[in-house]
């Protein structure tokens, strides 16, 4: 999907600070917090993703003028 730290470097603090302190957590807590997190740097992401390589140019169109 692209979220790195690199392009993200805020992203550990956030899940540190979605985990719960001193008590381990179950695959449900464990789905909310990627979820959340997921929404939330989704809703920051610049433009709508689209899967690689399936995207078109105006001059892929048949018969488009070059």
């Amino acid at each position: 999907m692209g979220f790195s730290e690199n392009l993200h470097p805020s992203l550990p603090d956030k899940i540190k600070a979605q985990m719960p302190s001193g008590t381990g957590i179950s695959k449900e807590g464990e789905d909310d917090v990627v979820t959340t997190l997921l929404e939330e740097l989704l809703a920051m992401s610049p433009r709508t993703p689209v899967p690689s390589g399936s995207g078109r140019k105006d001059n892929d169109l048949p018969g488009s003028w070059e």
